[in-house]
């Protein structure tokens, strides 16, 4: 290239006279810059040549490629066959779609059905529990039965043998009222003597029938096993001295954790009231006040420590 430059430059020297008038100084800048025009120009058409070099291979290879690809008449079966396998391919996606679609309502089926099973089941479960129930409803309400009346007679034997136990205890007369007798039925109460001859209500005498209700009323208090207080409204007005000393001495003392004695000054009498101090918490007398007009309740009984009666109703 630089021979051929240097050729060119010499045959225009030959047939042209050229003159110039240039200083040194700008001669060399010329020169300098043909120098580097040179240079760049040589680089810039090594460059262009081996570009161009590429671009001829490139060429020929994709000469070579056209040459070798399949002709119309070919392409056509092959992408014909490849459209009915892409269409085929497709039938068969949506018969895969709408298989799971199938797949998940049999799964939605079984699960509802699972879920009726496990009701059912239940039911089953619940109406045997019922019917088990049902068949055992009349044996529990037959046993319970059975045990209520035993308890019932055994409670009926407790209380035979308190009224008794109270009989013996205020009553005077010995070998007199040796049995009780309560039907389980009608809880009628019936007094015997040793021999089974039945005592009637009418035998007994007014002092009598009050120390049998005593007894009867004491009895239900110790069968009941509850501490029960007791109430007793003038208690001594109908019986003899004797059955007085008996009530004082061997049940009121006795008769509950807490007795309330409504009684008279000639009832329980100081005699009385004496013997029965150590077991009084506390006594009142309630009197009415005609002067003025109203009750007044004093904090002790009628009788003072001598005997002597302190007040007057």
């Amino acid at each position: 290239m630089q021979k051929l430059f240097t050729e060119k430059l010499d045959s225009i020297s030959e047939t042209q006279k050229l003159s110039y008038n240039f200083s040194e100084q700008d001669m060399d800048k010329i020169i300098h810059l043909i120098d580097s025009v040179n240079d760049h120009s040589e680089k810039r058409l090594e460059a262009l040549a081996k570009s161009h070099n590429v671009l001829i291979n490139s060429l020929s290879l994709n000469q070579v490629s056209l040459e070798s690809a399949p002709k119309d008449d070919q392409i056509g079966p092959i992408f014909s066959e490849l459209t009915k396998t892409s269409r085929e391919l497709g039938e068969i996606q949506n018969e895969l779609d709408n298989l799971e679609n199938l797949e998940a309502q049999e799964k939605t089926i079984i699960s509802l059905r699972n879920s009726q099973i496990r009701i059912n089941l239940t039911k089953r479960k619940i109406d045997k529990k019922r019917l088990a129930g049902l068949e055992m409803g009349p044996k529990v309400q037959d046993v319970l039965e059975d045990y209520s009346n035993i308890l019932r007679n055994k409670k009926l034997e407790l209380l035979e043998r308190y009224i008794l136990d109270g009989l013996t205890t205020l009553l005077h007369k010995t070998n007199f009222i040796e049995k009780v007798q309560i039907n389980k039925e009608t809880f009628e109460i019936k007094l015997f003597k040793g021999n089974d001859d039945e005592i009637t209500k009418d035998m007994l005498s007014k002092g009598e029938l009050q120390m049998y209700s005593t007894s009867i009323v004491q009895a239900l208090a110790k069968t009941s096993g509850r501490p029960l207080p007791f109430m007793i409204d003038t208690p001594l007005a109908r019986l003899d001295e004797d059955h007085r000393k008996s009530l004082v001495s061997d049940f009121y003392p006795v008769a509950s954790h807490q007795t309330i004695i409504l009684s008279t000054d000639s009832e329980i009498n100081y005699g009385h009231y004496k013997e029965l101090i150590p077991y009084i918490a506390k006594a009142f007398v309630i009197s009415y006040d005609s002067k003025n007009g109203k009750t007044v309740i004093h904090d002790k009984y009628f009788f003072n420590n001598k005997g002597e009666k302190e007040i007057e109703v």
